[in-house]
């Protein structure tokens, strides 16, 4: 009943022609008179109701809008069967035990390479990312904070491979400022973050989860590699007492906003829930 009733609905839309909507209508309601058991002098807005379903133009504009979302956020390479390939990080460190975990990256304070710590956090329904590199003596040297947007758009998964993406550029930033780029052996880099999931999103090609930010990390470092400078990634438990996570968390917390400082399109998982109840309100 819905095959290409995508083409179909934007036809009907073009055209102003509402034979197509009547006829695939009239097959929407016989089909419920025969699920419900009908009489066939029931209404159809009484059928719908009963049966959970859409009336026909709010089911096709549903899945249009959701068509639409979708190639909204395919690679500008598109179509063709693209394989995302791993960014080429030097190391992606998720040391499972928070102990070890926690003295890993206090221990990284001693090394002459960047750290940078990332995070980011949500509250009333508004999220923020933030990065920070503090120097040897535990002070801000270096930050960088973006509102995420609200909720109903964006997941604290989402915020997080932001806060990552940003880190990335910050960590460009402070080796510019350093001149540590311009050595013949850079010492590697360090992006810490909180966040397990991400860091393992990271280390699957295949993630299809937040591909477009994903893709953009991926790029910038490249871009590091451009420059010399290796980077990996490192896991650090949250809300343990590390003054770089919770620099960052308290960052991330004061960006939190109602709109995006960020260049990234709506998350396809986010942007068919809004889709489906702005249909369910209508």
């Amino acid at each position: 009943m819905n095959y290409t009733h995508t083409h179909t609905h934007t036809v009907t839309e073009s055209l102003k022609d509402k034979v197509h909507l009547r006829t695939l209508g009239t097959v929407q309601r016989t089909a419920l008179i025969r699920i419900l058991s009908a009489f066939k002098t029931v209404s159809t807005a009484a059928l719908e109701v009963e049966s959970c379903i859409l009336p026909t133009h709010l089911r096709l504009k549903q899945s249009a809008q959701i068509v639409a979302a979708r190639l909204s956020t395919l690679p500008d390479d598109h179509p063709g069967c693209v394989v995302v390939r791993t960014p080429a990080f030097l190391e992606i460190d998720i040391e499972p035990d928070h102990d070890k975990a926690k003295h890993k990256a206090s221990a990284l304070q001693d090394t002459a390479g960047i750290a940078v710590f990332s995070d980011a956090s949500g509250q009333h329904n508004h999220l923020g990312a933030a990065a920070v590199a503090l120097d040897r003596n535990n002070n801000v040297i270096q930050q960088r904070k973006v509102s995420i947007g609200s909720m109903e758009y964006w997941s604290v998964y989402a915020a997080k491979l932001m806060a990552i993406y940003y880190a990335i550029s910050l960590v460009l930033k402070i080796a510019m400022e350093t001149r540590q780029a311009m050595t013949d052996r850079q010492e590697p880099a360090t992006i810490l973050s909180d966040s397990m999931s991400v860091l393992q999103a990271l280390s699957n090609a295949r993630n299809k989860l937040g591909q477009r930010i994903i893709q953009a990390v991926q790029q910038s470092v490249q871009e590091l590699q451009t420059q010399g400078i290796p980077l990996r990634l490192q896991w650090v438990p949250g809300h343990c007492g590390d003054l770089g996570n919770e620099a960052a968390d308290r960052l991330a917390k004061e960006a939190m906003g109602p709109e995006k400082e960020h260049p990234f399109q709506h998350l396809l998982s986010r942007e068919k829930g809004f889709i489906r109840n702005r249909i369910q309100k209508e």
